[in-house]
C-alpha cells in the first residue's frame, strides 16, 4: 500500500511539470492595497469638516449611520449609472431620513464625481459658492457621506445634511 501511494505521488509531481518550484512569471506583490471602509471614510471626513466648521465659528455636525446609508445608496446609483449624476431622488432621500429619524427642519445635499479622496471632494465643494453654503449652513446638525467607485474607477460622492 505504501509503495502504491509513493508511485501515485511521484506521477502527480511529474504531471505538474515544474513540480513545486516557484513560478517566476507572476509579480512578487499581487495584493491590491486595502482601501478604507465607508465608516472610516466618514469619520475621517467628519473630523476634517468639523475642524473647518469650528474655524468658521459654526457648530460641529454629528454623524448619522442612517444618513450614511442614504448617501451611499445615491453614490452607488450614480456609479452604476442607474441614475444620472446630480440630485435626482433628493426629496425621496430626505423623506426616508425624516421617516427614520423623526421630524427634521431642513435637508441638504452635495454631490461630487472624480475626486480620489474625501478631502479632495470637500475641497471641490468649498471651491464652489453654492456647495460651500451647504457645508457652512449654521442650522445643520447631522451629516454623513457615501462614496462608491464605478467599474471605470471613478469615485462618486454624496453628502447629506439635516437640521434636527
Amino acid at each position: 500500500m505504501h509503495l502504491f501511494l509513493l508511485i501515485v505521488l511521484s506521477f502527480s509531481l511529474v504531471g505538474c511539470g515544474k513540480g513545486f518550484k516557484k513560478d517566476n512569471t507572476l509579480p512578487e506583490a499581487t495584493q491590491v492595497p486595502s482601501t478604507p471602509d465607508q465608516y472610516t471614510i466618514n469619520q475621517d471626513y467628519l473630523i476634517q469638516l468639523n475642524q473647518y466648521r469650528v474655524s468658521k465659528k459654526l457648530r460641529p455636525l454629528t454623524y448619522s449611520s442612517f444618513i450614511e446609508d442614504e448617501a451611499l445608496s445615491h453614490s452607488r446609483s450614480m456609479a452604476l449609472y442607474t441614475t444620472t449624476f446630480g440630485h435626482v431622488g433628493f426629496n425621496r432621500r430626505c423623506k426616508r431620513i425624516k421617516t427614520k429619524l423623526g421630524p427634521i427642519l431642513q435637508c441638504g445635499e452635495v454631490v461630487a464625481m472624480g475626486q480620489k479622496t474625501a478631502s479632495l471632494a470637500m475641497k471641490s465643494w468649498l471651491n464652489s459658492d453654492i456647495h460651500r453654503q451647504e457645508l457652512e449652513n449654521p442650522d445643520y446638525t447631522h451629516t454623513a457621506i457615501g462614496t462608491y467607485k464605478s467599474l471605470s474607477g471613478t469615485s462618486y460622492w454624496t453628502q447629506i445634511f439635516i437640521e434636527k
